[in-house]
């Protein structure tokens, strides 16, 4: 799958229909170049509202290939590879990646587990030149991309 072709338009229109009223969904890590992707990473910012945000992430992963996370803080919407390093705080609903991964180191608030992450990430460091600058896809709720 690649940014643009039918999988990937199909995931993304799909995704759209979720509640995100309020919410704004970024497209960031590997989609944002041309290259060949396993999966989507969505960056969502906007109204704190922590049950709907735990519901549309659960959900957008059901719905396809999404690894969502949310931040109440914007440098994801605009740090692209270059830039200096920065730090920010994301939301998810659980503390590991998977039932047998080691739990992340973080806290549970309203819902959502809270950890730090870091730009670049371990693998836009070793090779930048498969990630670019992030793409909004949904605005206030409203798909704008595609």
């Amino acid at each position: 799958m690649m940014r643009g072709d039918a999988e990937f338009v199909g995931y993304v229109t799909t995704l759209a229909e979720l509640d995100w009223s309020g919410m704004d969904v970024w497209l960031v890590g590997g989609a944002t170049s041309e290259d060949k992707i396993r999966d989507i990473d969505l960056l969502i910012t906007g109204e704190y509202a922590p049950v709907r945000i735990k519901s549309n992430i659960l959900q957008a992963r059901e719905l396809g290939p999404f690894d969502p996370f949310y931040t109440l803080q914007d440098v994801g919407t605009w740090w692209q590879p270059g830039d200096e390093p920065a730090s920010y705080m994301c939301g998810l609903p659980n503390d590991r990646g998977h039932r047998r991964a080691k739990a992340r180191t973080g806290a549970w608030q309203d819902e959502l587990f809270w950890t730090k992450c870091w730009l670049p990430s371990k693998k836009q460091e070793a090779e930048p030149q498969h990630y670019g600058k992030p793409i909004q896809l949904i605005q206030n709720g409203e798909q704008i991309y595609f």
